[in-house]
């Protein structure tokens, strides 16, 4: 039987809604999302309300979690958008464009081998997936060779080539961040997305933006290369009104008051 895959970013932890979920249910939260998000695509769809409860029971009893905490991921996950409600099932963004992408593609790779093999059904089945995966990974690959200025030394590199007014105004931001790791990495991202007066402008109020937030503020602080290269998450980002604690939060709080009982 052939895998199927769904695209996953290597940053997606990184990003202010799936930080709040950490931050608000742990790594249980996390890990309960990405089951949810992988049943929705074996699915090809969006859930139901109550699919998503069985689910969030069948998964969250698993670990013996009790019903609050079910509860505060579920209610998470809605306050951060990262499940939402349309046609009266439950779904993802993420994976609204996922499917869409993937019918695309279906759909090009039918056309192409209708045209290629003139209706002939075995070799359309034997060879077209294949053929028209392979002909989008060339031109993406050609593309990419175009766009890159030549080197030197032969070959392409990267569209990063150091510019000493880029380099210093890289400077002038990085002095501002109070986690100076991955500096080169850092430099790289900076010379590839900051290219006008206006980018300059964006990430230095995303970076206001994000040491006024309260994920800096407890002290959760990204290395310099990720925020880097994630900076335009924090443009418009804005922390949400404070809710009033829920039953969970206040029995949890009152757990790390306990003192700790030695033998």
């Amino acid at each position: 039987m052939a895998k199927e895959y769904f695209p996953h970013d290597c940053s997606a932890m990184q990003d202010p809604k799936m930080v709040t979920l950490l931050m608000e249910c742990g790594a249980f939260g996390v890990g309960l999302f990405w089951i949810i998000i992988e049943l929705m695509h074996q699915q090809c769809r969006g859930i139901s309300r109550a699919e998503l409860s069985h689910y969030i029971d069948l998964y969250g009893k698993q670990g013996s979690y009790d019903q609050i905490t079910l509860d505060r991921v579920r209610e998470v996950l809605f306050s951060t958008k990262l499940l939402i409600e349309q046609d009266s099932l439950v779904c993802s963004e993420r994976v609204i464009n996922n499917l869409r992408v993937r019918a695309e593609l279906i759909e090009k790779a039918k056309k192409a081998a209708e045209i290629r093999w003139g209706g002939n059904a075995v070799a359309m089945r034997g060879q077209c997936p294949p053929n028209a995966i392979k002909l989008n990974k060339i031109k993406l690959n050609k593309r990419k060779e175009e766009e890159a200025p030549p080197n030197p030394q032969g070959g392409f590199s990267p569209p990063q080539a150091l510019n000493p007014e880029k380099e210093s105004l890289f400077d002038e931001v990085w002095a501002m961040y109070p986690r100076k790791l991955g500096t080169k990495k850092a430099r790289g991202h900076f010379l590839a997305s900051v290219k006008t007066p206006k980018d300059l402008e964006n990430i230095k109020k995303a970076l206001e933006n994000y040491l006024s937030s309260k994920t800096v503020k407890d002290g959760f602080i990204q290395h310099g290369s990720t925020w880097f290269n994630n900076w335009r998450d924090w443009i418009d980002f804005a922390e949400e009104e404070e809710k009033p604690k829920s039953e969970y939060d206040k029995r949890l709080e009152a757990l790390r008051k306990q003192p700790i009982k030695t033998a």
